[in-house]
């Protein structure tokens, strides 16, 4: 065969394997929702992370990369809502699809009973390998949300001593090694958890760069007793205002780092192309509003609206943006979904995989509540009964102090509340609502909490 015989040859077959991919992908592009594969779910919880400061929600321009990139060809849902502003009761909501005042998890250092099964659990007799890697390392071996998981990054049972924060390097460490290590070809769900964005705020070299000019006793970072204490300076002075949103800014830019970490193995590890990648938030964090710093025993919405943004990698698709109201409630019912799986829990949410597909989702409503726990101990003055509904725009408040409504729209700082008499027929029908959401609860299981969680709860700001 000649040269030319040869590439006459090797023309011919590189136009059959372009043609073979173009037929491929148009298959692929027009595949109905059953004939996808089943998919590896990768669910990525950053705690304590502001919807606000993520740069796809309007957050400060390229502080969050490759989470925007995750955006820009899947599902921003732009009102995620937190049921509470605490760790463990909002990842056991996700996980179980109940809200805390039913799965009883109220406040960090509870355990999640026997009875309330979780999406790991419902997926063992499928097939689906797990594993979970998290950094408040207590979440698996005490809160009880390691069940169902085959890999975790603690034991269950142990003592976890001094180093109850593993940082978020550690932490994704370990999962790439996972994935890197599995043998098997069934899919997989994995849960990494990340607390950068949670106190204590280290300086990193974003901050480092953005406060050289600044000379404030911010300058050397913060934790939790830090913040707390210098509440008052905040609200003067500007300056450490800035610096307090720089110091949380470069922590929040550390996490997108490590999710585009995780991607890159993904695709390393040639699973990406199989995968749906969920990131969001347990909470968020106050900075300043209604004269809050962190976050806790409160309803604001600056500190239960979370980022919640979905990627399926399976499809390509634009960039879809949902305005409607959802809630970490309904990620159990969506990973179940996503998952391919027929099962489900008994949960209090709904799946928002149709949202993928590009469906409208219902307007209904979502609860909010906060932390029960011995009000003395904790050092906060709080209403351990209040609780909020969220539906469209609105948003009623109920406690002992009274009841409040709000619309977000006419004022989404919660600066200036709606008139009760004038709203009477709405404030009825959402008072209504909650009524029947407090008569759900679930009986009190009080934790006794020794003093080694006591302080380590102090050292992360729950309790003062």
């Amino acid at each position: 065969m000649t040269v030319f015989q040869a590439a006459a040859v090797n023309r011919a077959t590189a136009s059959r394997r372009a043609l073979l991919i173009a037929s491929w992908l148009a298959f692929a592009g027009c595949q109905q929702e059953d004939q996808l594969p089943r998919p590896n779910v990768v669910l990525v919880t950053i705690d304590a992370l502001r919807a606000d400061k993520v740069s796809a929600y309007g957050g400060p321009e390229g502080l969050t990369p490759h989470i925007d990139s995750l955006a820009r060809q899947g599902v921003l849902f732009e009102h995620a809502l937190a049921p509470i502003a605490t760790t463990f009761p909002s990842h056991a909501t996700m996980l179980t699809g109940l809200y805390p005042i039913r799965h009883g998890v109220r406040y960090n250092g509870m355990n999640l009973a026997p009875e309330f099964r979780t999406v790991p659990q419902l997926l063992e007799p499928e097939g689906y390998d797990s594993a979970a890697f998290v950094s408040y390392r207590a979440m698996l071996s005490r809160a009880g949300l390691s069940r169902g998981f085959a890999t975790l990054s603690d034991e269950v049972g142990t003592k976890v001593g001094k180093a109850i924060i593993r940082d978020g390097e550690e932490t994704m460490s370990m999962a790439i090694d996972w994935l890197s290590r599995r043998q098997s070809e069934s899919p997989f769900l994995l849960w990494i958890h990340l607390f950068e964005p949670h106190t204590p705020y280290e300086v990193t070299e974003y901050s480092e760069a953005e406060l050289a000019d600044y000379r404030g006793f911010a300058r050397r970072g913060l934790d939790a007793s830090e913040l707390l204490r210098n509440r008052a300076k905040f609200r003067r002075n500007p300056d450490d205002l800035r610096a307090l949103n720089v110091l949380y800014e470069g922590e929040v830019k550390a996490a997108d780092s490590l999710v585009g970490r995780l991607l890159s193995a993904l695709e390393r590890t040639g699973e990406l192309s199989r995968s749906v990648v969920v990131v969001t938030s347990d909470h968020g964090e106050g900075m300043g509003e209604q004269g809050r710093f962190g976050h806790g025993p409160v309803l604001f919405d600056s500190i239960l609206r979370v980022p919640l943004v979905i990627r399926d990698f399976r499809r390509r698709s634009d960039p879809i943006r949902i305005r409607e109201t959802v809630g970490l409630v309904d990620l159990a019912d969506t990973l179940m979904d996503l998952l391919g799986s027929e099962e489900r829990l008994s949960t209090h949410g709904r799946s928002l995989a149709p949202a993928l597909r590009g469906e409208e989702l219902e307007r209904v409503p979502y609860f909010v509540e906060v932390r029960s726990r011995d009000v003395r101990r904790a050092g906060f003055e709080y209403d351990p009964d209040a609780v909020g509904v969220y539906l469209g725009s609105l948003k009623l408040v109920d406690s002992t102090a009274g009841t409040l409504l709000y619309d977000l729209e006419a004022s989404p700082e919660e600066a200036q509340p709606a008139d009760i008499a004038a709203n009477a027929e709405i404030v009825a029908a959402l008072s209504s609502r909650i009524s029947d959401f407090r008569t759900g609860a679930s009986a009190a299981r009080p934790t006794e909490l020794d003093e080694e969680t006591l302080e380590e709860l102090r050292s992360l700001g729950y309790i003062q």
